[in-house]
């Protein structure tokens, strides 16, 4: 905000001020030049910005403001000049030049994904919609152990990057706060947690998407997995499960393809059944993703397998898991 005497010829005789109100969040209002007299008096607002044109006459009762809403100023920080004319009551009169900045500006927008995490060094990068002069990272372990805050490299405005070291650990959780040069503040909340359960792969009979009987056994020593995950971190961020399924290249590229997706939907419906709660997902891959590279028409066990992935959001694609068609169950 900007507040200012107006000239000593009426303030010699009383109190004019005006000011502004230099700041607005666009769609919910636009900036304001006031004025206000401790008496009567009449004022005269001419102003122009980014090629708008403001000629007001105002009317001041003693004590109140008089507003000019500078509706229509271009998205941005505007500077606006022009001059103001007062004449009070008693028939003094003053003038002054007026030259003020005004932002009329969206909320910030802040994104990032999974793939610009870097783990190994402990870094992130975000994106925003506009240069930035205060952004702040808190970076939480499980449970919120450890947590440390860290602030951006504003190296370049509009892209922070944070850096908190591969000594941290396990990140679960990261929350961004920005703040532009204007004091919009926005923030961003990143759940980069995921986990792979190690398992003993079901074997199905072939060509069908029925669990044996016998296989059950395995399922239920990755559901302890699953469960103790579940325990360990649902308190601090959703749990959710993907659950991928694979074939060998037995058989044609679009039999394998359906015939994995059942699988895996089978596997999280097992899930779902022995009490998994959080949201479940399921994706078949077929022979797109092969553990171990061959040839076509080739039985190779080790392909004929499935991923249980614990993550608070939707796991990064990766040679693993090339494509992120998740059907959820």
């Amino acid at each position: 905000m900007v507040a200012c005497a107006l000239g000593a010829s009426v303030a010699d005789a009383a109190e004019i001020a005006w000011g502004s109100e230099s700041t607005a969040l666009r769609g919910q209002g636009w900036p304001l030049l006031w004025v206000q007299s401790d008496v009567g008096a009449t004022a005269v607002l001419t102003l122009q910005c980014a090629g708008l044109s403001w000629n007001r006459t105002l009317t001041l009762v003693g004590g109140r403001r008089a507003t000019v809403e500078l509706v229509g100023v271009p998205e941005g920080i505007t500077t606006c000049e022009g001059a103001l004319a007062v004449e009070a009551s008693d028939g003094m009169s003053g003038g002054i030049d007026v030259r003020i900045d005004v932002a009329s500006l969206g909320i910030i927008t802040l994104t990032s994904s999974l793939e610009r995490f870097d783990f190994d060094a402990g870094t992130l990068t975000v994106s925003a919609s506009r240069g930035l002069s205060l952004a702040s990272a808190r970076v939480e372990g499980p449970g919120g152990v450890p947590t440390v805050e860290v602030d951006a490299d504003l190296s370049r405005p509009s892209e922070p990057l944070f850096r908190w070291g591969a000594s941290f650990g396990e990140v679960v959780k990261v929350v961004v706060t920005a703040r532009d040069a204007a004091g919009f503040v926005s923030t961003l909340e990143l759940l980069p947690w995921f986990l792979e359960i190690p398992h003993e792969d079901v074997i199905f009979p072939s060509g069908s998407d029925v669990i044996p009987a016998t296989e059950v056994g395995k399922l239920e020593a990755a559901w302890g997995a699953v469960a103790a995950a579940v325990q360990k971190y649902g308190r601090q961020v959703p749990v959710k499960l993907y659950v991928a399924g694979y074939t060998d290249t037995v058989g044609a590229a679009s039999t394998n393809q359906s015939l994995s997706d059942r699988r895996a939907r089978a596997l999280a419906q097992w899930f779902r059944s022995r009490g998994f709660g959080g949201e479940l997902y399921y994706q078949g891959f077929g022979e797109r993703a092969l553990a171990v590279p061959t040839g076509d028409e080739v039985d190779e066990a080790a392909n004929r397998r499935a991923l249980y992935v614990l993550a608070a959001d939707r796991p990064p694609t990766s040679p693993s898991m090339p494509a992120t068609a998740w059907k959820r169950l």
